[in-house]
């Protein structure tokens, strides 16, 4: 049974052998977020539950209900095998009609951008009082009793996508806004000017001191960082009653409009750190955003955080992409003065703060240009922000994916927009010469190490199918042609004269088309594992759980082009003993 069912705001996809864990990991991995619904009576009344799946710490999975019926938002349904499977949404749940109570349906929700407007998003992001929907003053937002509630235990947990937990997760800052890919560049490769190697000695040397009171380490810290940047920090409340900040770079000491860098402080590790600083520091940035929303300078409101704990410290990134997003930039930072044994170490911090420097320059004078204004609310790839090259930008998976679909302005041409830190366009260009992938129409590199890839959409109104989403009849059905285009792409070569090993060879990655008399169409998409066969390394962070990688696949080792036809016919109908091996040979 696979039923397909569109809300608003969702796609859902239930599958069989809910009872199957390797099944329930193969929708995990397939998809982004796997539910459970469930049955249940009261009394006269019969209703669907939804429940959330999440892996706990050790990744086990557990369970948290999370809303007891989809409501009228409900728009489409539609069903194959199974009539009458789900009928009507209404405020008290979903109606069945085939199923009995005590039955269960496994299905993945993969949430899609919806076009709401940034007042849309402030109204139930942000409130009217002094502390918003937050509620709290950022010092007890920060506690740990309060930050778990805020990220876990609250009406659309979490609060901040900060990373904790693990599902809290934000876009990369690095697509946010230009600036924080430009510090990554930066802090990875500057060359620091001799005042900032001054700075970075001084600093060590006050912040490697000891502190009776932390307010003293405050104030002698801010008046060094304010010198070295250019700019004045002052401890400032960002909204009227709210507790000043450590300290902030704002354009006015009176209702600031913007922030360009926030510290924030904490006791010596020595005497115990009650608090998460990095929840404080975006708490205070929150309460800037209340008091002005829906209106900002900057669509995301980009700041700088640093973070100073005694004498360790490191630099973050703060943005707004419909909740406000936090991430670190560097790591924590021991700031000790360790010449003459670790020279590399003293460069990487001299590198971080010069990084720093131009970042908040560069912010100060880009918020200074930007009239206030109502801007959108939700992430978009910085790059696909400017209107007058793309048109129809939206989300092509879910939210959480960074594979989109827009339209160029000029040309009116459907594409699919991808952004990866690594990927072989020497072999995209070489299969769609061939006809094997989708036309590749360009690559850019961003700062901060992603690429933007522009190719051809293959869309479902075309014919075009993933092989993972086709029934084993379907499969049988086109699996010589897709073994014979795998063959194909093996006997290519690349301008050096190597041969192509694609790596990540699974059905989610092969998409096929039945054409006029019964041809089948084939292209093969995602490169960013691909290259020279027996040459390129596989990369770091395997999923070894959810995929069934052949022997000889793992972390670091080579990739060969057997792995491909392994993992490939590992998802195709069983053949013969005989045929498969002699077919492998």
């Amino acid at each position: 049974m696979t039923c397909h069912v569109t809300r608003s705001g969702y796609s859902i996809w239930a599958a069989e052998d809910e009872a199957d864990p390797a099944g329930l990991r193969r929708l995990r991995n397939r998809l982004s977020h796997v539910v459970l619904l469930k049955w249940e009576e009261t009394g006269e009344e019969h209703k669907l539950k939804l429940y959330d799946i999440q892996p706990d710490s050790s990744g086990r999975l557990a369970w948290a209900a999370v809303e007891e019926a989809f409501g009228a938002d409900l728009v489409e349904i539609s069903d194959e095998g199974t009539p009458g499977l789900l009928q009507v949404g209404d405020r008290a749940g979903l109606t069945i009609d085939t199923f009995q109570p005590g039955d269960t349906i496994l299905v993945n929700v993969s949430r899609k951008a919806q076009a709401q407007t940034a007042a849309e998003v402030a109204s139930g992001y942000f409130g009217k009082n002094k502390y918003g929907v937050l509620g709290l003053a950022p010092s007890s937002a920060a506690s740990f009793e309060n930050y778990n509630e805020l990220q876990k235990l609250r009406i659309n947990a979490p609060f901040f996508l900060s990373g904790r937990p693990a599902s809290a997760k934000a876009p990369p800052l690095a697509l946010v806004h230009e600036v924080f890919g430009e510090f990554l560049t930066d802090a990875d490769s500057i060359q620091p000017s001799p005042d900032t190697f001054d700075f970075v000695l001084e600093a060590c040397a006050m912040l490697a001191d000891f502190y009776a009171d932390e307010k003293i380490r405050q104030q002698l810290f801010n008046r060094l960082l304010g010198r070295f940047l250019g700019k004045d920090i002052y401890s400032v409340s960002l909204t009227e009653g709210v507790s000043a900040t450590g300290g902030s770079i704002v354009d006015s000491l009176d209702k600031p409009e913007f922030a360009s860098l926030h510290v924030e402080y904490k006791e010596d590790m020595s005497t115990g750190t009650a608090s998460d600083p990095s929840a404080e520091i975006m708490s205070y940035h929150y309460c800037l955003l209340n008091r002005m929303a829906p209106k900002s300078r900057l669509a995301s409101s980009p700041c700088f955080g640093v973070v100073v704990i005694g004498c360790m410290l490191w630099i973050c990134g703060l943005a707004f992409v419909g909740k406000l997003a936090f991430q670190p930039l560097t790591p924590m930072f021991p700031m000790l003065d360790l010449r003459p044994g670790q020279p590399a170490y003293m460069e990487q911090l001299a590198r971080a703060f010069e990084a720093l420097r131009h970042g908040v320059t560069r912010l100060g004078k880009e918020y200074a240009a930007s009239p206030l204004g109502v801007r959108p609310a939700h992430f978009v790839p910085y790059p696909l922000t400017n209107s007058a090259r793309w048109l129809e930008v939206q989300h092509l998976v879910n939210i959480d994916s960074l594979l989109f679909f827009a339209r160029d302005a000029q040309t009116e041409t459907a594409k699919v927009i991808k952004y990866v830190t690594k990927y072989s366009t020497e072999v995209h260009q070489a299969l769609s010469d061939t006809g094997l992938a989708p036309v590749l129409y360009d690559t850019v590199q961003l700062k901060g190490g992603f690429m933007q890839v522009e190719m051809e959409l293959l869309a479902e109104e075309d014919g075009w199918t993933r092989l993972d989403m086709m029934s084993a009849e379907e499969l049988s059905r086109v699996q010589p042609a897709v073994l014979a285009a795998l063959d194909r792409v093996h006997a290519l070569r690349l301008p050096d004269g190597g041969s192509v090993v694609l790596a990540d060879c699974r059905p989610c990655n092969v998409m096929v088309r039945i054409v006029d008399g019964g041809l089948v169409d084939v292209r093969f998409i995602d490169f960013d594992w691909a290259g020279r066969a027996g040459v390129v390394r596989y990369p770091c962070f395997m999923n070894h759980r959810d995929v069934p990688w052949p022997d000889g696949v793992k972390e670091f080792e080579h990739a060969l082009q057997i792995h491909d036809t392994r993992l490939l016919t590992r998802h195709l109908p069983k053949m013969s003993t005989a045929a498969t091996d002699g077919w492998l040979s």
